[in-house]
């Protein structure tokens, strides 16, 4: 069986721990965890920032020089997204970044990049490119617009917990898969006694 560790995170207190302790912590209990798989966040190193500035690229029609501000530097980045907007805030991969590529769902590491004689000192990012867009949080083409949907962000936060507790977008826990009970434990496939063996 599964074991979400989000669930189980709401009967015990298992704040601080690695995933690999709670599985640890289950196997002495005689819940042998066999494997131990990894979901949420498909990204790293993507900051929430501000957009202080947008102006029109020199040499494309269609790419904008979007200014923004992650509460300590401001870097420019080459845009062709149509549903930005100055204040908004959004989310900022910078170079060595790993985020989705939109076409084929692989995950790559941001490059320096000169866009049509521009520099890009990184990339805005759209659900689809942070691998959340099954969670129904964009509904347009461009970038995911974080302020239209969280109140109060904070800027150059981290956005995999920028937004916890309250309205996480990609901070789910890892759950523990193909948890078995042994022979002896009876109850080791249902939720609760699972919760209890970390008791």
């Amino acid at each position: 069986m599964q074991i979400s560790l989000e669930w189980l995170n709401e009967y015990v207190d298992i704040d601080g721990l690695t995933a690999e302790q709670i599985a640890h912590g289950l196997t002495m209990s005689g819940l042998e965890v066999e494997d131990i798989e990894k979901t949420g966040a498909k990204f790293t190193n993507i900051k929430t920032v501000k957009i202080v500035e947008i102006l029109p690229h020199p040499n494309a029609d269609k790419l904008h020089l979007v200014k923004v501000d992650d509460g300590q530097t401001v870097k420019c980045v080459v845009c062709g997204a149509q549903n930005i907007e100055e204040g908004q805030i959004i989310p900022y991969a910078s170079v060595g970044s790993k985020v989705l590529d939109r076409k084929t769902g692989e995950q790559f590491t941001l490059t320096p990049a000169v866009i049509r004689g521009v520099e890009s000192q990184g990339m805005l990012c759209s659900a689809d490119e942070l691998g959340v867009d099954d969670m129904g949080l964009q509904k347009e083409d461009g970038i995911l617009i974080l302020s239209r949907l969280f109140d109060n962000i904070p800027l150059g936060k981290d956005v995999t917990w920028s937004v916890r507790p309250s309205n996480e977008i990609c901070g789910e826990l890892p759950f523990i898969s193909h948890c078995n009970g042994l022979p002896s434990m009876v109850d080791g496939r249902a939720m609760l006694p699972n919760r209890r063996a970390l008791n």
